[in-house]
């Protein structure tokens, strides 16, 4: 029986997985493909460096010629970031080989590059691992597209320290689902709004959920006639909205090492189609706007001052008195401490901001709200939305 020749690039994590998988499902993929797949090279940074499970000694490099030498039909690479990732698959595309990608980050920042070196070179490049997580979110949102107009999507950032953490990898994923399904073209990269939850204070949480929201970090992806927005920022859920009863997020990223393989089954079973050039458009409608994007939209705020003679009802009839809608507080104060204010309001704007900040010396913070009304009042609108509930960083709970 012929064999497929596979070279893994990484030996972390998501490359253990996908050993691990090759071997547990090699009479499915057998049975699939009509041949043999066999890992025939993994390139690493420490040869001698103990693993997760064990493998042959020559099975193990640290040196990627060695890896191209090995006459492989197939590039599998997870060793992610943008080099020397790039060098990597640019060069088995150029040889002639298939090439399977769990890499966000280059995928966002140079997929179309990759992408017509594939057409150059008529093989395949797959990258289904690569958006939300593991989790096959593009093969069934390619599916979904044909009998919808998706007009947004929202998702949770996944469980990475540090590109969660700051909002990157929930970016990237955005900008990949919106420019490869969604719309057919995103913003360039730079103009999607972006953070992440290391300024967030546990008070902030504690405020939020008394006044019976909880805090997630949520991208989001919507397009109108005349506006594209993606953006990853922390916003409130109603306690009792479906997404935001999401937990468990480990196990939803444990799906990685199985996604590979499909993309690597797939991109094996399938004759080669040339594919589209990425497209960039607009910039980001949300990278346009001010902070508080309108005075109507009801938003959290979160006060906070240090002033012996501040008091809530100073603040809360300041604001009244500007024509701001309250509608649910929390404060905490003791007299000659800290003073912190929580609120869900209406029409407050830059301008009270501004004066909130001269005259109390106000720190001030605003998180936008997702209500359990907002996909009804877009398909009242003529909308159709695709809602995926995937990963959300439940720490933060």
């Amino acid at each position: 029986m012929s064999v497929i020749r596979v070279g893994l690039l990484g030996f972390g994590t998501v490359g253990t997985g996908v050993v691990n998988t090759v071997r547990a499902q090699e009479k499915k993929l057998t049975e699939r493909l009509g041949k043999r797949v066999e890992i025939v090279k993994v390139l690493v940074r420490d040869v001698t460096k103990t693993r997760q499970i064990e493998v042959e000694n020559d099975l193990l490099t640290d040196r990627f010629a060695e890896v191209l030498e090995s006459d492989i039909d197939v590039l599998v690479e997870v060793i992610g970031g943008v080099e020397p990732a790039y060098q990597y698959i640019a060069e088995a595309l150029k040889q002639g080989c298939h090439v399977v990608t769990a890499n966000k980050e280059l995928l966002a920042k140079c997929g179309n590059s990759l992408i017509n070196l594939a057409n150059q070179y008529q093989v395949h490049f797959a990258y289904e691992s690569s958006g939300a997580g593991g989790i096959p979110n593009l093969g069934v949102l390619h599916h979904f597209q044909f009998a919808n107009e998706i007009t947004s999507v929202q998702r949770f950032a996944d469980m990475d320290p540090m590109a969660d953490v700051e909002g990157f990898d929930p970016q990237y994923e955005l900008y990949l689902l919106s420019q490869l399904l969604l719309f057919g073209e995103a913003p360039p990269l730079n103009s999607v709004a972006r953070e992440g939850i290391s300024q967030l204070t546990i008070c902030q949480l504690q405020f939020a959920r008394a006044l019976g929201y909880r805090m997630k970090l949520l991208a989001q992806a919507s397009k109108t006639d005349s506006d594209l927005d993606l953006s990853v920022k922390l916003t409130l859920l109603p306690l009792d909205h479906p997404l935001a009863s999401i937990q468990d997020t480990y196990k939803a990223v444990q799906v990685t090492g199985n996604t590979v393989i499909e993309d690597l089954a797939y991109l094996l079973s399938q004759p080669y189609i040339r594919q589209p050039e990425w497209r960039e458009g607009r910039t980001s409608k949300s990278c346009r706007l001010s902070d508080i994007t309108t005075e109507m939209e009801k938003r959290f705020f979160f006060l906070e001052a240090k002033d012996p003679t501040l008091t809530p009802y100073q603040v809360i009839h300041f604001l009244q008195s500007e024509g701001v809608r309250i509608h649910k507080q929390k404060t905490e104060f003791n007299a000659g401490e800290v003073i912190r204010i929580g609120m869900i309001a209406e029409g407050f704007n830059a301008d009270h901001v501004a004066a909130l900040q001269e005259s109390f010396q106000l720190q001030i913070k605003q998180f936008p709200i997702f209500e359990n009304g907002d996909l009804q009042k877009s398909e009242e609108q003529g909308r159709s939305k695709f809602e995926r509930e995937e990963l959300v960083i439940d720490q933060l709970v």
